[in-house]
């Protein structure tokens, strides 16, 4: 029915979307981009599902921060883990910080801000350890290792500032999720990831949005989920790769407070105003 509807209704700005295209010839590959924004992440998901609903299949995903997260996720296809992981999050699960505050009021996510700040100026950033405990829960790395997806993720040497762009044929797999948390170190709110003795900082350093990786990576075709994170934002060859937009309407909330309730929310964004995208309209609840 979706494929039906999105036959019919298509009517967008930029080119043909790539799923109305007859299958691409010989040669073309066809990546995910998944861009930094924290919390603002589960916005991802929901377009992710509404992706898989279209039919859209992917060679390569990258990603960078949160991005880089959830493409470890979607490397390995666990879609439901996924959104089971989103819609319980809170912030204690991600940062050594207790949050008791309503973050759905604009009262309580004020006073949640404070909070953070007030720790992360007395602890010279917030240790994230909680976050690679619910990484290594998450990513299965054996999946990840064993799909036909490639991943990709950006990273940043510290203190060099030196961009990383890596594959995962080129991390050894005990230390994928280490390079993961390295692309989400949110510096100086979070404290730099160590592998092997070298620090590590967010990738949208150095690129918020990596389409240039999925590039280097063979794409010639990629949809990009924007979260208009902070970051840096590299231009795109447009002559090698053709590249769709999706992005959220509306601002997504906080980047370092978690919430099940936004998250939720988010996840529903995602979904409705990925198929809006390829013309389907999706009431939210």
């Amino acid at each position: 029915m979706l494929n039906e509807a999105l036959m019919m209704e298509h009517a967008i700005g930029e080119k043909e979307p790539l799923a109305f295209r007859k299958a691409p010839e010989k040669g073309h590959v066809r990546a995910l981009v998944l861009a930094g924004g924290g919390a603002k992440g589960a916005y991802q998901i929901g377009a992710w599902k509404a992706l898989n609903e279209l039919g859209y299949a992917f060679d390569i995903v990258t990603g960078t921060s949160v991005g880089a997260l959830n493409a470890g996720i979607v490397a390995a296809g666990d879609f439901e883990a996924a959104e089971a992981m989103w819609e319980r999050v809170t912030t204690d699960m991600i940062l050594d910080l207790e949050v008791y505050e309503d973050l759905t009021t604009e009262e309580g996510r004020k006073a949640a801000k404070k909070q953070l700040v007030r720790k992360a100026l007395r602890d010279k950033a917030i240790d994230q350890t909680p976050l690679y405990e619910l990484v290594k829960g998450i990513i299965d790395v054996d999946k990840v290792y064993a799909s036909k997806v490639d991943l990709g993720v950006v990273t940043v040497k510290w203190p060099e500032f030196r961009a990383v762009m890596i594959t995962k044929n080129e991390i050894p797999k005990e230390h994928l999720c280490d390079y993961l948390m390295a692309s989400s170190a949110f510096f100086p709110g979070m404290k730099p990831w160590k592998i092997d003795g070298q620090e590590y900082i967010d990738g949208g350093y150095f690129d918020n949005a990596p389409v240039d990786l999925a590039i280097r990576m063979g794409a010639t075709e990629a949809v990009v989920i924007d979260l208009h994170g902070i970051g840096m934002t590299r231009p795109v060859d447009r002559t090698k790769c053709q590249v769709m937009t999706i992005e959220p309407a509306e601002d997504l909330g906080s980047t370092l407070l978690f919430s099940p309730e936004i998250s939720k929310r988010n996840i529903e964004r995602g979904y409705a105003e990925t198929l809006a995208r390829f013309g389907i309209k999706k009431e939210l609840k």
